[in-house]
């Protein structure tokens, strides 16, 4: 089955993101038609943040389509700060490494991969900086 893997980075990323997997979630196309969830039901998604609330929010809510373990969180926070969003707040930004692990996995569960959608903020801190790096990365 052909697929497509999101990526949702930051605040503004997780919760874009998770409004638009949750209006297409809520369509339940026929099987077999939803590029964007497995055949579970669950969203092809990594989802990545320098705090975990909004994460966090999002597992708090019944049903939702997310896997736990394509989500990535720190504790630090970034204090909207676009170059700690980038570099992590200390040498060698293991949540990137992390993300983009799953994002692999995501991407050899596919059969046949189509493109991926990223879901991030264009100016600010953490999702501009951080963003930035995963799409630099991919």
């Amino acid at each position: 089955m052909a697929s497509m893997v999101g990526m949702m980075v930051g605040q503004c990323g997780n919760q874009i993101g998770a409004a638009a997997y949750g209006a297409l979630h809520a369509e339940r196309p026929l099987p077999g038609e939803r590029a964007l969830f497995d055949e579970g039901g669950h969203a092809r998604a990594v989802l990545v943040d320098g705090e975990a609330k909004v994460i966090g929010a999002l597992f708090r809510e019944a049903g939702g389509p997310f896997s736990r373990a394509n989500a990535f969180a720190e504790d630090s926070g970034r204090g909207n700060n676009w170059a700690l969003g980038y570099y992590g707040p200390r040498a060698g930004n293991r949540i990137v490494d992390r993300a983009m692990e799953a994002l692999r996995r995501q991407l050899e569960a596919s059969d046949a991969y189509r493109g991926g959608m990223i879901f991030h903020s264009l100016c600010g801190g953490t999702g501009a900086g951080l963003g930035s790096r995963m799409m630099e990365e991919m």
